[in-house]
């Protein structure tokens, strides 16, 4: 790591360090864990940039708004809804951004994760045929270190650009972006992210049990039962054409029992505030029930929290593409205690990863937890 960071836990991951270097000295280097570090080279010159812009050393927080409004939203068009994993929110934001800058002279990107082959990494998109592929959730590490010097072009040609990501990742971009009138960031109610090493330990092993090689796999893949919608459904698709749509398959299990969770994430995540990264927040709206119980569609909802004057500039374009209630922002953060909360993380993390080092089985090392 770099000599800055006193511990595993004060690095994110958010590759502000590798787009600051001015002589590109920096990359990332994988640990036994499966997480990538930044490390740096001999041709290091010292210069301090990395460490000025590390939001660990800094947190960046944009002015919030007085009195922040929360919604329960959902996608008007069915297609829309369909292809993303709760309500449709950010495909609506991200394309009602871009259709506002539609004839202007001035470029508009949104950023955002994809996946890239069985990676996920951040990339550009400039029409709504990009954003598609950033849908839907991915409970694994985003590589962002090349799309902050894109979105920094972006802005520099007079264009827009809209940063999504997690609280970390956006205030990564806030720190070298800087306060820019046309920089919008959405932000995450986050549970972690996901070691992208075990990710492909785990798709090696199912390939082999299987005697087939995984193809592609997907995360919360909507399938309706019984007249709801089963969270945490996988998709995974074989090279010789077999699918599968297991419910809480062993990855899955491992990231939501934070077993695989990057060390940054547990307790005392820094970002887990009130006072958020993003102009709007978003997050699957849980305890629908309870806090909009005049709502009968069976359906998944977003969470939609508006947090700044931009945020606010920017829900109103997404209004037309989206049904929407406003609702109280305690019943968020009641039923999304994650809104504002770390969390301790569980003990059985250093067990698992010790098992996985001397079994070098992500199957055993989980039937050991």
């Amino acid at each position: 790591m770099l000599d800055f960071l006193n511990s595993k836990k004060d690095c994110t991951g958010c590759g502000a360090c590798i787009a600051a270097c001015p002589v590109s000295c920096i990359s990332w280097k994988r640990d036994g864990e499966g997480f990538d570090y930044p490390v740096a080279s001999k041709d290091c010159i010292n210069c301090g940039k990395c460490a000025k812009v590390c939001p660990s050393n800094e947190k960046p927080v944009p002015a919030q708004l007085a009195c922040k409004h929360a919604y329960a939203a959902i996608a008007r068009d069915d297609e829309v809804w369909e292809g993303a994993a709760s309500g449709g929110a950010f495909p609506c934001v991200a394309g009602a951004l871009l259709g506002s800058c539609v004839g202007s002279s001035h470029p508009a990107a949104v950023f955002g994760a994809v996946w890239d082959g069985m990676d996920v990494r951040h990339v550009m998109a400039t029409d709504v045929f990009g954003i598609t592929p950033m849908q839907k959730s991915k409970y694994v590490q985003s590589d962002t270190s090349t799309a902050f010097a894109k979105a920094a072009e972006v802005l520099s040609a007079g264009g827009t650009v809209l940063y999504t990501g997690t609280p970390c990742q956006v205030a990564a971009a806030r720190k070298l972006l800087g306060d820019h009138e046309r920089l919008y960031c959405i932000d995450l109610i986050c549970h972690g992210v996901g070691s992208p090493g075990v990710f492909q330990r785990y798709l090696e092993e199912l390939s082999a049990r299987k005697g087939r090689r995984v193809q592609s796999y997907s995360f919360r893949h909507k399938v309706k039962r019984f007249g709801n919608i089963e969270d945490h459904r996988s998709l995974i698709i074989y090279e010789d054409g077999t699918v599968e749509q297991p419910v809480h398959d062993l990855i899955s299990r491992l990231f939501l029992k934070q077993l695989s969770l990057r060390p940054s994430c547990g307790e005392g995540c820094p970002y887990r505030d009130a006072a958020r990264q993003g102009d709007i927040t978003l997050a699957d709206l849980k305890g629908k029930g309870a806090v909009c119980p005049e709502v009968a569609d069976e359906r998944q909802y977003s969470c939609v929290v508006v947090n700044t004057e931009k945020g606010s500039r920017l829900w109103e374009l997404t209004l037309p593409l989206m049904r929407s209630q406003e609702i109280p922002l305690e019943g968020v953060v009641r039923h999304n205690p994650l809104y504002d909360h770390s969390t301790k993380g569980n003990p059985e993390r250093a067990r698992f990863f010790s098992e996985l080092a001397r079994t070098g089985s992500v199957f055993d090392a989980a039937s050991s937890c």
